[in-house]
């Protein structure tokens, strides 16, 4: 889960109560190493997006992901007289998405330069 906070104290005061929540209620361990406080203007990582203040980006990993896979879709519905359903959908799920970061401008870039 994502918590934000002005200050590290507040912080750790959240992961100390949430671990002991999710221990006495849910009888689950909270893996320490991947317990990360940062500050939110250098960008939070969550879920595929790197989260800013002012703006949602998408990570670098998950932005080639996006490119290589709808590329390949708008390619292969190229090739086909009607592109089937499923097609359509994965492109439509992919736009969707990536519709959750400020990334419009990208995904019509990717399908101009494939329809090309």
């Amino acid at each position: 889960f994502l918590v934000l906070a002005n200050s590290k104290a507040e912080l750790w005061a959240c992961a100390d109560a949430a671990t002991a929540q999710l221990h006495n209620e849910l009888r689950l361990e909270v893996k320490h190493t991947a317990t990360r406080l940062a500050p939110v203007h250098t960008g939070v990582g969550w879920l595929g997006f790197q989260l800013f203040p002012a703006t949602v980006r998408l990570d670098p990993t998950t932005r080639a992901r996006f490119v290589r896979r709808l590329a390949a879709a708008v390619a292969l519905a190229g090739c086909q007289q009607s592109a089937p359903i499923g097609l359509v959908n994965s492109a439509q799920s992919l736009c969707a998405h990536v519709a959750h970061a400020n990334a419009r401008s990208l995904a019509q870039a990717v399908l101009a330069r494939a329809s090309d």
